[in-house]
C-alpha cells in the first residue's frame, strides 16, 4: 500500500540512506477518513504518502501541526518533500480568516489545498462538470450518490469507484476552477464554490503537467 499513517516511522535521513521515494506528509481535518481513505490507495511512482497525526479542524493548527511533524520527521525541501493540509470551507464564513492565516504560514514545500465546500466535489468532478452553488457539504454529499448509490465519508473503496475516471475529474476539476476565477471570486475562500485543488495533488502524484 503506497500510503500509511505516520506510525511512527523514522524520516531521518542520516547516514545518506535517502528514500527512493519523496515523501508527501498529509494532514486532514479532526477525524474525517475519507481524504485518508481515498488517498491511502493512490499508487505514485515518485511519492510516498504517509499521514500526520492530529484531529484539528481549524487551518492554523493544522498547518502548524503539519509543519511540527514535517521537521520531526526529518522531511526536506531539498529531497523534494512536501507537507499538505487538506481543507474544506464547508459554507462557513469564519473559514474564510482561519484559512488566509493558515495561508500566511505555508511555504513551498508545506502548503494547504482547498476545497468549497467539502472534498465530495472532487469525487463529483468524476462524473459531471456543473458550476451550481450549495448551502452545505450534506447537499454535495446527497448529490454525489446520484451515482455512488452507496456512498458514505469512511467508505475505504472510494479510490476503487472513481479511479476509472480520473481523467474527467482533472478535466472537470479545472473548469470549475477557471468558472470560479471569471465569476471574480477569490481563491481559498468559501465562495470560491464549487471547486477543488485535490486536482493539483492528482496531476503531482501522477506525474502531469
Amino acid at each position: 500500500m503506497a500510503a500509511r499513517e505516520i506510525g511512527y516511522i523514522s524520516k531521518k535521513r542520516n547516514s545518506g540512506s535517502r528514500k527512493t521515494k519523496k515523501i508527501i506528509l498529509m494532514i486532514t481535518e479532526g477525524n474525517n477518513q475519507t481524504e485518508t481513505n481515498y488517498f491511502k490507495r493512490f499508487e505514485s511512482h515518485e511519492y510516498r504518502i504517509v499521514f500526520a497525526r492530529g484531529n484539528d479542524t481549524d487551518p492554523v493548527k493544522m498547518i502548524k501541526t503539519l509543519k511540527l511533524q514535517y521537521d520531526a520527521l526529518g522531511l526536506s525541501a531539498e529531497d523534494g518533500d512536501l507537507g499538505m493540509s487538506l481543507i474544506d470551507t464547508d459554507c462557513e464564513k469564519y473559514k474564510d480568516s482561519q484559512i488566509r492565516d493558515a495561508d500566511n504560514l505555508c511555504s513551498n514545500n508545506v502548503k494547504q489545498y482547498v476545497s468549497s465546500p467539502c472534498f465530495e466535489i472532487w469525487l463529483l468532478c468524476h462524473f459531471e462538470y456543473s458550476s451550481r452553488q450549495y448551502n452545505s457539504s450534506d447537499e454535495v454529499i446527497r448529490r454525489l450518490k446520484n451515482y455512488i448509490k452507496d456512498y458514505s465519508k469512511n467508505d475505504e473503496n472510494t479510490f476503487e469507484k472513481t479511479k476509472s475516471q480520473i481523467s474527467t475529474a482533472l478535466e472537470n476539476a479545472g473548469k470549475l476552477n477557471n468558472h470560479c476565477i471569471l465569476m471574480g471570486k477569490k481563491p481559498h475562500s468559501v465562495e470560491f464554490m464549487p471547486s477543488t485543488e485535490i486536482d493539483s495533488i492528482i496531476k503531482l502524484l501522477l506525474n502531469k503537467k
